[in-house]
């Protein structure tokens, strides 16, 4: 006797990018595809994510985009122009070379909780601004 599945449709959402914070990777005006999340999806350090802007961020934008950089239950923190996760230097390769990081003190994550981040690392109202994130304000990962 076989297992019944349930196949869930996956529309991909389009998104106009509203700000400078994802240069280069991604443009202002440009139109991404965003895969709509749900509780069983898995969200990774280096995703490009969608989510609900939270209090902090610029008014009257409603969505964020940015990288997932810190994991629940990790410590992140900068200094000396790289991120550290706990104790260990983050590789980026998606960061242009020459890229720094301002230094912020140590945050631990809750276990629902993501550190966000612009790649114009200069130039992007992020957790360094707002704080963590919660899982629940994910909308989407953006495809790429």
């Amino acid at each position: 006797m076989s297992t019944p599945t349930t196949v869930r449709p996956s529309r991909a959402l389009s998104y106009t990018v509203p700000s400078e914070s994802m240069v280069p990777t991604l443009k202002v005006g440009q139109v991404i595809k965003v895969r709509p999340i749900g509780s069983d999806n898995h969200v990774g350090r280096g995703d490009i994510i969608l989510f609900k802007a939270p209090a902090g961020s610029d008014p009257g934008i409603d969505d964020l985009v940015k990288r997932v950089i810190g994991l629940p239950g990790e410590t992140i923190s900068a200094h000396s122009g790289h991120i550290y996760v706990g104790s260990k230097q983050l590789s980026e390769p998606y960061l242009p070379a020459g890229t720094v990081t301002t230094d912020f003190r140590p945050v631990t994550l809750r276990p629902d909780h993501y550190w966000v981040m612009g790649d114009n690392r200069g130039n992007s109202k992020d957790s360094r601004v707002f704080g963590p994130i919660s899982r629940v304000a994910i909308t989407g990962i953006v495809e790429h």
